[in-house]
């Protein structure tokens, strides 16, 4: 037991090295830039707490992602509040800071610039500014002590939006710029300054900061189906329900396939609304009396999603009153269901588009 004392001792020691040593890249937040004669020279990154030196030499390229300040803002130290992504190369050094410490740092290689900072860019509706850290593809809103309230994606699709091997130039040009044109008119189908609201006041209510994690908030288009006449397409929101809870808003839409124009879902069936709806829900097997009748009565076109081999009926979150969460129905496309749909509304096979 001794002998390996030594032994445990130096393993710890060499852990504990290893543990110490800098990563190879960080994603963080640009801070105590140093600028001399000739620009920037060096700069902190501060990535969830922890802090990592980086020396700029004229080897180090810039990259600035879309949207973002450029190449000789950040090198001359005029950008604001940046966002980045730093690979290193070379030995390790030291890098002494304002608080008096000193950093290991590094050369920085490739600086890759991908969120910037907005301040006092947003309020809430009682007049409190927040700062905006915009990011590329994404907004967030941040309290004044750095705490992310809400993240807000940019909404994708459809022109932008792949499914399955589906995109909206798989269309003729007419269907393209009619179907997109329908999507813009609708807009999203959020209110996001009504999300912050809500985010805010999640936050504030939090008795302890693991007790809040920020809110999302995001709107997806993409084609799932082609037919013969029709190309079928799903929208989904998802948004907080409160903190750590997501819910999911599911919305299907149809179009001709060669005009584009928005076709009403109960034309793609070969019988009556009613009729429909009773024989898509008996196709579903449902035995609870009480649940089916909620869904009679909560039943709308937007709710069918047609997909290459099945059909989904979706009910959102508060739709059906015994249900606390969304509820979707599934139906294969199979014998019981294709007679249901007209001939050429029948979704195809990816080969067959």
């Amino acid at each position: 037991m001794k002998k390996a004392l030594p032994l445990l001792i130096l393993c710890a020691l060499l852990l504990t090295a290893c543990a110490q040593e800098p990563p190879e890249q960080v994603n963080g937040r640009a801070e105590e830039l140093q600028i001399g004669p000739d620009g920037l020279e060096t700069f902190v990154i501060v990535a969830a707490g922890e802090k990592y030196g980086a020396i700029v030499s004229d080897k180090t390229r810039v990259y600035p992602q879309d949207g973002m300040p450029g190449e000789d803002d950040f090198l001359s130290g005029s950008a604001p509040d940046v966002m980045v992504s730093v690979t290193f190369e070379g030995p390790e050094t030291s890098l002494p800071i304002s608080s008096g410490e000193e950093l290991k740092a590094r050369e920085a290689g490739a600086v890759f610039i991908y969120g910037f900072l907005k301040p006092d860019a947003a309020a809430l509706a009682d007049g409190t500014k927040l700062d905006i850290w915009q990011y590329v593809g994404s907004t967030a809103y941040t309290a004044k002590d750095g705490t992310e309230l809400l993240k807000v994606e940019e909404p994708v699709g459809p022109a932008d939006a792949h499914y399955s091997g589906l995109s909206l130039s798989d269309l003729g040009e007419t269907a393209q710029e009619n179907i997109t044109a329908w999507f813009e008119a609708r807009g999203v189908l959020y209110d996001e300054q009504a999300e912050l609201e809500r985010a805010c006041a999640a936050w504030l209510e939090a008795e302890d900061a693991s007790d809040f994690q920020t809110w999302g908030l995001s709107q997806r288009i993409v084609p799932t189906a082609l037919s013969e006449g029709v190309a079928y397409f799903l929208t989904t929101v998802e948004r907080p329900v409160g903190n750590f809870v997501m819910e999911q808003q599911r919305i299907g839409s149809a179009f001709d396939r060669e005009t584009g124009e928005y076709i009403e879902a109960w034309e793609l069936f070969t019988c009556p609304p009613d009729e429909a709806v009773r024989r898509i829900l008996d196709l579903s097997e449902l035995t609870e009396p009480e649940q089916r009748a909620e869904m009679e009565a909560a039943f709308e076109p937007e709710c069918l999603t047609f997909f290459e081999d099945r059909l989904e009926v979706s009910f959102d979150r508060g739709v059906l009153p015994s249900c606390e969460s969304g509820f979707t129905l599934v139906l294969d496309l199979d014998e019981d269901v294709l007679p249901l749909l007209q001939p050429w509304a029948v979704p195809q096979k990816g080969s067959e588009t």
